[in-house]
């Protein structure tokens, strides 16, 4: 009994299992709507199970059916095996566009506040970048130090007599109402400050556009390690990622635009991410880009 048990094993598990995984396949294929390489590969699996089957039965003789049976079940083999790599490249690929995409606009993102920040300060956009790496790397910005908030109440006739030298009260003016964030900053100033007003604070610096926006930002920071991106460089922002540094993002600006009754300035920065050449392609590319030539918008093509 045993015997015969194994002879059956023998005989049959090969074919059964090639019948099995062949009909699981074409099941999931069939469900998950798998490519036509996967179902493919399937059929064949299938159809290498059923000749081996029949084989092993004795309902095919010789020894063609069992040499067919084989090298479909080999074909299967091979034609699932660049199934799968095919998968992979694809997933591979869809990886390396959303990491691409993501940084493509978090670098035009930082390109476009640095350009607003040039605009508030010499009334155009940078035109080159060349122009705009030297604003980065030397510019500042006014940082507003902040410590203290005003007290609930009004001045004291003593306070109001002070303040007038700073030309906010006039002497003997009724005081009706809460004292504001000016008399709180000059009142802070004099000698013997009333104790609600120690260590008040408003102050204004000039302090790096690129350490405080950028280099020693620390939300800014860990924003770009959360997302997996390098470290910001001022050097690397001109480059359209994946590129090997090679291709620029295009940067056009207008001095003077008419737009309604006035004249503008604009600006639109443009380029083309190669996600598709990650994929060994070369004919598909995605224009990413914020600005427009004719109108005063800095709208990202990612925000529409």
């Amino acid at each position: 009994m045993d015997k015969n048990v194994t002879v059956l094993v023998n005989k049959f598990a090969i074919p059964g299992v090639l019948l099995v995984l062949g009909l699981f396949m074409l099941i999931i294929g069939i469900k998950n709507g798998q490519g036509a390489m996967f179902m493919l590969a399937s059929f064949m699996m299938l159809l290498a199970g059923v000749l081996s089957v029949l084989y092993s039965t004795g309902n095919l003789k010789g020894k063609t059916p069992m040499s067919v049976g084989a090298a479909t079940g080999a074909a299967a083999m091979i034609t699932l095996f660049f199934s799968f790599k095919s998968c992979n490249d694809t997933q591979i690929h869809d990886t390396n566009y959303d990491y691409c995409k993501s940084l493509a606009i978090q670098n035009l993102m930082d390109v476009k506040e640095v350009q607003k920040i040039y605009k508030e300060q010499n009334g155009k956009f940078a035109a080159s970048w060349d122009e705009l790496e030297v604003f980065l790397q030397n510019g500042t910005v006014i940082y507003v130090k902040s410590v203290g908030t005003v007290p609930s109440r009004s001045v004291s006739p003593e306070e109001r007599d002070y303040l007038v030298q700073f030309g906010l009260y006039e002497r003997g003016q009724a005081i009706d109402y809460n004292m504001t964030e000016k008399d709180a900053y000059f009142l802070a100033k004099s000698e013997i400050p009333a104790a609600d007003l120690r260590g008040f604070e408003r102050d204004t610096q000039n302090v790096s556009l690129l350490k405080t926006r950028f280099t020693e930002n620390r939300a800014y920071g860990e924003t770009r390690e959360m997302n997996g991106f390098p470290q910001f460089s001022v050097d690397s922002l001109k480059y359209i990622p994946f590129t090997n540094a090679k291709e620029i993002w295009t940067l056009e600006t207008m001095d003077s635009v008419k737009f309604g009754d006035a004249k503008i300035p604009t600006l639109k920065v443009s380029g083309f991410i190669p996600f598709s050449e990650i994929e060994g392609k070369d004919d598909d590319k995605e224009e990413i880009y914020f600005g427009n030539l004719l109108t005063n918008s800095l709208a990202g093509s990612w925000e529409k």
